[in-house]
């Protein structure tokens, strides 16, 4: 079949048209409709490959994505659901996101989209509730089968991850998500500042998925979602320090009054150097103070500065003297020009006078 432009192959049991045409005409309105909810075009090069057996019930599962293989594995209990799903992870999978959960409840939340709008079928994740079974997400990873609990540590974290997602996709909606994707998708740094987006690690793990649905998304409750669900104890001092940091940098955004963050913030910031970004801030907040030096002097003159600091500032991505250079010369020539306009409004002797007039 073709799905939008995609060459898909479908293979069934000989007999099962049923089930042949049920995935076919699941593909061929979801790939398209998979497409425009995340913005992104169909990551596969070649022919997709669909193929009906037995391998996924073994292990109690519908169906799974070989990414690897470009192939869809799909047991006989077929459903939209589970093709769509399953299709999803064309998109979603490793060289996405580096984290199980994650990509698990991108599949689900685009999935029950595409069951919305193509379907006509509302689907969605139930609330969390506690479970002996209850894990965090971080911690849920690929199946122990040998394990007596997996069952219901699956049911768990497939329900959990799809919740968080849909509850994060919910708030910042499909726009915010496509603009999230794209972001992770061309390697470009979640803390975006005045120049061209700097580039990051290819690697995206759940720090980085944060950093995009809060940055770049303008998501407001995700830090508290993964406080519940997501992070494990060894994630908790790293996650504490984000929280400190980000409100020390909104607070320096704020003070900035339009000046964007320079990178000198910005990047240690995306890559979690939490310490080194309180010491930028720091060096920041003290160069806003001798820009606001500068804005309160030009002021009493009636002038106004250049860009010049303004740029020195924002392109920044190692220190801040170059700005505060720049800064402090604009003070010197605005005392000496007040000192100027002083000594010429002056009261002069009245020959002193007569001889300017003359």
């Amino acid at each position: 079949i073709t799905a939008g432009d995609s060459p898909i192959r479908v293979r069934y049991w000989p007999g099962d048209e049923e089930g042949r045409d049920r995935v076919s005409d699941a593909m061929e309105a979801g790939v398209p409709a998979l497409a425009e909810f995340t913005g992104l075009e169909w990551p596969v090069s070649g022919t997709l490959l669909v193929r009906e057996t037995v391998a996924p019930n073994l292990f109690g599962y519908a169906g799974w994505y070989l990414p690897t293989e470009d192939q869809i594995e799909m047991g006989e209990m077929l459903d939209e659901h589970v093709i769509v799903h399953e299709t999803a992870h064309a998109w979603f999978n490793t060289d996405l996101f580096d984290s199980r959960w994650i990509n698990e409840g991108l599949a689900n939340t685009a999935a029950a989209h595409v069951l919305a709008e193509e379907f006509d079928e509302e689907i969605a994740p139930e609330p969390v509730r506690g479970s002996r079974a209850r894990v965090a997400l971080n911690a849920w990873t690929d199946p122990d089968f040998a394990d007596e609990d997996n069952d219901e540590v699956e049911e768990f974290g497939y329900n959990a991850s799809w919740f968080v997602v849909d509850a994060i996709v919910g708030e910042i909606g499909p726009e915010g998500l496509q603009a999230v994707l794209a972001a992770a998708t061309g390697d470009e740094i979640a803390y975006v500042g005045a120049v061209e987006p700097e580039s990051v690690d290819p690697v995206d793990d759940w720090r980085r998925f944060l950093d995009l649905v809060e940055e770049v998304g303008g998501a407001e409750g995700a830090t508290e979602l993964f406080d519940d669900h997501v992070i494990v104890a060894a994630d908790r001092d790293a996650f504490e320090a984000r929280i400190e940091a980000r409100d020390e940098f909104r607070a320096l955004v704020e003070a900035g009054g339009g000046w964007a963050a320079p990178a000198l913030i910005r990047i240690p910031m995306a890559e979690w150097e939490f310490s080194a970004a309180s010491d930028a801030i720091d060096e920041a907040e003290a160069a806003l103070v001798v820009r606001d030096a500068v804005i309160a002097a030009a002021a009493g003159l009636d002038l106004e500065p250049g860009p010049a600091m303004e740029q020195a500032y924002e392109s920044s991505d190692w220190s801040l003297n170059r700005a505060v250079a720049i800064a402090e010369a604009e003070q010197a020539a605005l005392t000496a020009l007040a000192a100027a306009e002083a000594r010429v409004g002056a009261d002069r002797h009245s020959y002193v006078e007569r001889g300017l007039r003359d």
